[in-house]
């Protein structure tokens, strides 16, 4: 099996995407066309198991990971080009940090260049590594940089200025280490397949702000469990956050509540409004509804309080599995909520669908809804900068 690893490594077009979520495994095969298109072969979803520790369900899906690349190899006899895998909130960390550095005595004075920048984030990211022993850094990514209090735009090019002191913003992703030993296994069992791992929040914030061509945006995803929340500003992630609360989270209140089963409390957020039932169950369901918006948005604004400068855009995009479960941009077309979060008092809400990609940037089997945004920002994660996954 692995002399066939070996064989075959360069000669498949082939790569496999995996969406990974607490409860579920989104995986897409797909491959990119002679046209630079990308074209999904297979997309599957698969609801899994719950598990009370976040090392049961690191442990559950790497199984999942190495069952799926190891009947993919055996039924097509190929190696995947590369294996990309988004984590969500739920099991990293996500943090927006700031490293300072004062330049050497012999350096002062000097012209500052991009190299020697990137050598002092490295090198700031592995201290922040060495110092931080219970998480492992996955992801890092540098947002800004400021010479003697003055930015840099570190996407254009570079101006070589004079300066002592030097501050980069950067984007970092963490990991328990009892739970990122589990993934860092995978490059090591397969290997002769590029392995790249992603944080799902930076990434789809910072390449679907390149593809739909909006700089001054706030991207909200709503998964199963966890809302994510990042802001963009000037093209730029400006702050993140998120808390545990998605749109299963409403179901399982349901369920508890109402004394229903799982199906059934799924089977009534969904079809609530579209079908007969008891009056006094209905009035119950739609509370239970009612009352766990005004804790979502509650919980928002605590996360938003944490940084008080934040002032938000008048544009907001939703994706996810949960941003059409229940009702919840209609929280946004509360008066007051506009006056505390948005610069305009009526800020554009749109729900993000995978289709909108299907236009010359990926076709074959078709992504549907907002719950396969995720699924698309990692198959076109190639198009955005190259800095922005950790290889394996």
């Amino acid at each position: 099996m692995f002399s066939l690893f070996k064989k075959q490594k360069k000669e498949t077009g082939d790569s496999i995407a995996f969406d990974l979520s607490v409860d579920s495994l989104r995986v897409a095969v797909f491959r990119r066309d002679e046209g630079g298109s990308v074209r999904l072969v297979k997309k599957i979803v698969k609801d899994l198991p719950g598990r009370d520790h976040v090392e049961g369900v690191a442990k559950l899906l790497v199984k999942e990971i190495r069952e799926f690349i190891f009947h993919s190899v055996k039924e097509s006899h190929q190696v995947p080009l590369c294996v990309k895998i988004g984590f969500p909130s739920d099991l990293l960390i996500n943090t927006i940090e700031t490293f300072s550095v004062e330049r050497s005595a012999e350096k002062k004075g000097k012209r500052i260049s991009e190299e020697e920048v990137m050598r002092m984030f490295h090198d700031a990211v592995a201290e922040s590594r060495t110092h931080d022993g219970d998480y492992a850094i996955i992801k890092s990514t540098p947002l800004s940089v400021t010479i003697n209090g003055y930015e840099i735009d570190i996407h254009k090019e570079w101006p070589s200025p004079v300066g002592e002191h030097i501050a980069i913003r950067a984007f970092l992703a963490k990991m328990p280490k009892t739970t990122w030993h589990f993934f860092s296994e995978l490059p090591k069992m397969w290997g002769g397949i590029d392995f790249e791992f992603f944080s799902l929040q930076e990434l789809q914030a910072s390449l679907f702000s390149v593809l739909l061509d909006v700089r001054d945006v706030t991207f909200v995803d709503v998964s199963a469990l966890t809302t994510e929340i990042s802001f963009m500003k000037d093209g730029s992630i400006e702050f993140v956050a998120s808390f545990p609360f998605g749109g299963r989270t409403i179901t399982h209140r349901l369920s508890r509540e109402l004394k229903l089963s799982f199906t059934e409390a799924e089977r009534l957020k969904s079809q609530l409004g579209a079908m007969l039932l008891p009056e006094d169950l209905e009035r119950r369901a739609r509370d239970i509804i009612a009352e766990s918006l005004l804790e979502w948005r509650r919980t928002w604004k605590e996360r938003i309080a944490l940084d008080p400068e934040i002032i938000f855009p008048d544009r907001i995009y939703f994706s996810g599995g949960g941003a059409l479960s229940f009702g919840i941009t209609s929280i946004f077309e509360d008066e007051t909520i506009k006056q505390e979060l948005f610069v305009s008092a009526s800020p554009v809400v749109t729900v993000l669908d995978a289709g909108v990609f299907r236009e010359g940037r990926i076709s074959g089997e078709k992504l549907l809804g907002p719950g396969d945004m995720s699924l698309a920002a990692l198959m076109l994660s190639d198009e955005k900068a190259p800095n922005s996954s950790a290889r394996g």
